[in-house]
């Protein structure tokens, strides 16, 4: 399973593709909003969406918001160096599907990782019934 890694900080970027490939999926990693986008748009299959809250030029509410208006299902997971509540729940109330700390542990990072990979997977059972 791949999984896109939204990230414009190169060292937060390498640190979470290396737990996520030592977890087995694969991962293509973006550095923008547009490259988000892009990307999602030429999927024809749902797939898990690792972003990151820094990323310049755009809030990730509205990132969030344009991922759930595209025709697959996308499970996104949202990592952040803010924890306070309000921000959290902007963050979730916008489509995401999960928050994580940044940098993320790597055990709960797997965990939800195997969350997104067992809804993606139920999807695509629905798509193929």
């Amino acid at each position: 399973m791949e999984i896109l890694v939204a990230d414009d900080d190169v060292t937060s970027c390498l640190l979470l593709t290396t737990n996520i490939k030592r977890f087995g999926y694969e991962v293509v990693m973006v550095s923008s909003h547009a490259e988000v986008i892009e990307w999602l748009t030429i999927q024809d299959h749902s797939s898990i969406i690792i972003l990151s809250d820094a990323l310049h030029n755009n809030t990730t509410e509205t990132l969030c918001s344009q991922i759930q208006k595209l025709p697959h299902f996308h499970y996104v997971l949202v990592t952040s160096k803010q924890s306070d509540t309000d921000h959290m729940i902007a963050i979730l109330q916008s489509g995401a599907h999960d928050f994580l700390p940044s940098p993320p542990i790597p055990a709960v990072l797997k965990s939800k990782l195997k969350i997104g990979a067992r809804l993606v997977g139920l999807e695509a059972i629905k798509q193929n019934a």
